[in-house]
């Protein structure tokens, strides 16, 4: 071996001269820093993609289903550490929407039938524990005229109501608020997440002050409904999770 190194070692050293002169002076170099670029700047990419997707052992995502006081609900997302907006996995009662006596349409929200109920019976219900650590919530009713749910989307009411900003503890879900979680254009997505039930959101008709909207399992995923109708009311709220004890129960995935 060492005969070897006596022999050849000098004409290898001389080599690896040549080519790294090699890649210093010729255009070979460019190609070779550009590799070497691309690679560090992929491999930078990717750390960052995959730092952003990792989850911490506790951290919840869309479509988590947690049970807090022998009662189950869904995580429709993230709203900050420990945050999140959740409804309940099933109705707590059927209502009809009925608004307030001094409501501009019979199909605004705000201090109706079930605004009052979530607020002032459900809410003040739960534990004092899960009370404190639901959060205050500014929430706002939104109309639409017509049945492209995304396109049809109204800041004001029928004849032109302008909706007020509402803080609350508990409320309907709106149509966005179920969106997030659920594919509103998939009848079977739709019946998955319903479980049998017709649901109320908080939102209504622009062009009929009669109608409020609905999430169906009639075929018809999301449609104006009569107020007089009774259909599931779920909860929908913003919950520091950190303040409860709750339990992970599974997944599931409407979209």
């Amino acid at each position: 071996m060492d005969g070897f190194f006596e022999k050849y070692g000098r004409m290898i050293i001389v080599a690896v001269a040549i080519c790294f002169v090699l890649l210093l002076f010729t255009p070979m170099k460019n190609k070779i820093g550009d590799n070497i670029n691309g690679f560090v700047g992929n491999f930078a990419n990717q750390t960052n993609k995959s730092l952003n997707e990792v989850r911490m052992p506790d951290e919840l995502g869309t479509g988590d289903m947690i049970n807090i006081d022998d009662n189950e609900y869904v995580v429709l997302e993230k709203h900050s550490s420990n945050m999140y907006l959740v409804i309940a996995s099933n109705g707590v009662d059927k209502k009809e929407y009925k608004a307030g006596p001094n409501a501009k349409n019979s199909n605004t929200y705000e201090n109706g039938n079930i605004d009052n109920y979530l607020e002032n019976v459900w809410y003040k219900g739960l534990s004092t524990k899960m009370q404190n650590a639901i959060q205050i919530s500014n929430i706002k009713q939104a109309s639409y005229s017509g049945y492209r749910w995304v396109e049809s989307k109204q800041d004001t009411g029928y004849g032109g109501e302008e909706y007020n900003t509402l803080k609350r503890h508990a409320f309907l879900p709106s149509v966005s608020n179920v969106g997030k979680m659920v594919n509103l254009n998939d009848d079977s997505k739709v019946n998955l997440f319903l479980n049998g039930e017709n649901i109320w959101t908080r939102d209504a008709s622009q062009a009929t002050p009669g109608l409020g909207i609905v999430i169906a399992n009639n075929g018809s995923r999301t449609c104006f409904s009569d107020l007089t109708y009774k259909h599931s009311v779920r909860p929908t709220f913003v919950i520091d999770i950190s303040q409860v004890d709750y339990t992970e129960v599974g997944h599931v995935n409407y979209k």
